[in-house]
């Protein structure tokens, strides 16, 4: 069992991102981390814009 929690900000969703790209390192974290672990992960997915570009930032804590 697992927790997602979302902090988006909303100048963000102005720029396109490609689909999926985000996938492979949640399913890593699941499947790595949080499935064997015997407790409740959380996944907290952030998306921050900094001058120009933005960033993600992906935290995994079990």
């Amino acid at each position: 069992m697992f927790e997602v929690e979302y902090t988006i900000e909303e100048d963000v969703y102005k720029y396109p991102i490609l689909r999926f790209i985000l996938q492979p390192l949640v399913e890593n974290a699941l499947y790595h981390g949080i499935r064997d672990s015997g407790r409740k992960g959380i996944i907290a997915i952030g998306a921050y814009l900094k001058e120009i570009m933005y960033s993600f930032r992906i935290l995994f804590q079990n």
